[in-house]
C-alpha cells in the first residue's frame, strides 16, 4: 500500500534565485502516476470519491490516514488509459493528491509556515519559455504558482483534519484489518491487503452520545460513503476484465 510521497521523484524547495527563470507546461499526461495501486485520500473528497473508489484506512508509523484504491495488484493503477503516447487518469473524480502534481509542501513543524516544493523530474519544467512562467520578473509569484500555492494551503490543513478523523476512528475502536481476495476465470488470483476498514457492528452500536458527536462534525456522512465505497472492488474486478481484454487475455 502507500508510503508517502507517491510517485514524487527529486523533490526540491522552490527557491526564487534557483527557479526564477522556470517555466512549466501544462499536465498532459498521468504517466506519472501509473506505478501505484493506491493514492492518499482526503476526509473532504469522500463524498465524490466515494463513486468512483474503494475508500480505506492505512496505517503509517502510528498514524492513520485514508486512501482510494485504484489497483488489484502491485504497481497497477486501473484507472489509467493510453491515449497516443499520453496517459490519462479516466474517471469523474481525480484525487486532489494527483492533482497537486507536481508540487508538493514540506513535511515541517505543524503551524509553521508553508515551504514549496517541487519535483523536478517532471518534464514539464524548462527554461525555454514553454508554459507558464513560475515567478514574475520582480520576483513575485506567478499566477500559476498563487494557484498552486493556495491549493497545497488547503491540501495542508484539509490533511491535519483527515488525520484527526482517522485518529478519532481508530479512538472509537473502529478499524479493522481487511484483505479483498479473488480469482478470475483463468485461474489467475489477486491479493491485496495492509488496510483498514470500518467494522459496521462496532459502528452501530456505538451510544448516542458519540454519535451524536460524529453528526455534530460532520463526520457520519464521511463513515458513510466509505463504507458505500466498498461496493467499488467489484468496478476494480470490472476494469481489471477490461485491460486484460484489451490485451487479448482470458479474464
Amino acid at each position: 500500500m502507500i508510503t508517502p510521497p507517491l510517485f514524487y521523484r527529486n523533490i526540491t524547495p522552490l527557491n526564487r534565485k534557483r527557479h526564477q527563470d522556470l517555466f512549466m507546461e501544462p499536465i498532459t499526461s498521468h504517466d506519472f502516476a501509473r506505478g501505484i495501486n493506491s493514492v492518499v485520500l482526503l476526509a473532504a473528497e469522500f463524498p465524490a470519491a466515494c463513486k468512483e473508489y474503494p475508500i480505506v484506512f492505512v496505517e503509517d508509523a502510528g498514524k492513520y490516514f485514508s486512501a482510494a484504491i485504484v489497483g488489484l495488484a502491485d504497481a497497477e493503477n486501473l484507472f489509467l488509459t493510453r491515449n497516443g503516447s499520453e496517459s490519462r487518469w479516466q474517471a469523474r473524480y481525480i484525487p486532489a493528491y494527483v492533482r497537486r502534481y507536481p508540487f508538493i509542501p514540506a513535511t515541517g513543524q505543524e503551524g509553521s509556515e508553508l515551504t514549496v516544493c517541487i519535483d523536478e523530474g517532471y518534464a514539464g519544467f524548462n527554461r525555454d519559455g514553454r508554459g507558464e512562467a513560475l515567478f514574475r520578473d520582480d520576483g513575485s509569484l506567478g499566477p500559476l504558482l498563487e494557484r498552486a500555492v493556495g491549493f497545497l494551503q488547503n491540501f495542508q490543513a484539509q490533511h491535519q483534519s483527515t488525520v484527526d478523523f482517522c485518529a478519532k476512528l481508530n479512538g472509537l475502536g473502529l478499524l479493522e484489518p481487511m484483505r479483498a481476495d479473488g480469482e478470475f476465470k483463468s485461474g489467475e488470483r489477486f491479493s491485496l491487503g495492509g488496510f483498514f476498514v470500518i467494522n459496521r457492528p462496532r459502528f452501530t452500536a456505538l451510544d448516542s452520545e458519540k454519535i451524536m458527536n460524529l453528526f455534530k462534525q460532520n463526520e457520519l456522512e464521511l463513515i458513510y460513503a466509505h463504507l458505500f465505497s466498498l461496493s467499488n472492488f467489484e468496478r476494480l474486478l470490472d476494469l481489471k476484465k477490461q485491460s486484460k481484454a484489451l490485451l487479448g487475455l482470458t479474464s
